[in-house]
């Protein structure tokens, strides 16, 4: 009985072992397995870094389009302002290269919004020279030149950098203090800008004048000069028909 027992167990032991041979062949394929899926993983890594260094780009270029966006913002919103005039001293003699540098660089570099105007204010006289008139052009402020412009660094760089300018009337020599821009008052003083006034009466019309010395005097409109601002009315003073000369809007229609 122990020799059938014995006989048994060795005819059984080729299989055991062949079974746990075959369990060792097996565990170096799994091995190999196992690393693969590592190496695989180890190459997934640098993926998910590239997707965040693209997001991380596309969020600066969004930061970029915000700020640059900006930037035009505030210059179309400084374009939509109203400029105000600023006066120059310049070199005598200087006034109109002054002012026609100060032109050319606004259409150089397309600042029409932010530096509409440069004036020269001039008057017309008559000289006689040698028994003989002729009309002339003057200054009537040499060594001065008017700029009606927005105010930013870049239009004060371009201004008051120009050759013959020698700065701002209003600002200190350091620069130091921002320019200061005239009046209403000053500006129809020294007639830079024209007013557009409504004229609604004519030559024989009956006014009533509305301002100045002779204001609550009725009139007859004797002469009317738009282009320069003035009116001629006839008023009864003291018995007397008497002339006088009216800027347009000192006077009113009578209402019937």
């Amino acid at each position: 009985m122990t020799d059938e027992v014995f006989s048994d167990n060795l005819d059984e032991a080729p299989e055991a072992d062949l079974e746990a041979a075959a369990a060792v062949e097996a565990l170096p394929a799994e091995g190999e397995s196992v690393q693969e899926t590592a190496d695989e993983t180890v190459e997934a890594e640098p993926t998910a870094e590239v997707v965040s260094d693209e997001s991380e780009e596309g969020k600066e270029d969004d930061e970029q389009d915000a700020g640059a966006k900006a930037v035009e913002d505030f210059s179309n919103s400084l374009r939509t302002l109203e400029g105000k005039w600023y006066v120059l001293h310049t070199y005598s003699g200087y006034e109109n290269k002054v002012a026609s540098s100060i032109e050319k660089a606004v259409e150089n570099r397309k600042l029409h919004d932010l530096i509409p105007a440069v004036n020269i204010p001039t008057e017309t006289v008559t000289e006689v020279k040698d028994g003989k008139s002729r009309e002339v052009e003057r200054k009537l402020f040499p060594g001065y030149v008017l700029v009606k412009m927005v105010m930013t660094d870049e239009t004060w760089y371009l201004v008051r950098n120009t050759r013959g300018c020698t700065g701002f009337v209003g600002q200190d020599k350091s620069g130091g203090s921002k320019p200061i821009p005239l009046t209403e008052d000053e500006i129809a003083a020294m007639g830079v800008e024209k007013r557009e006034i409504e004229v609604n009466y004519a030559v024989g019309d009956s006014v009533r004048v509305i301002d100045g010395p002779l204001a609550g005097f009725i009139g007859v409109v004797s002469a009317l000069e738009p282009d320069k601002n003035r009116v001629n009315v006839t008023v009864s003073m003291f018995g007397r028909e008497t002339p006088v000369e009216l800027e347009l809007d000192q006077v009113e229609t009578l209402e019937e």
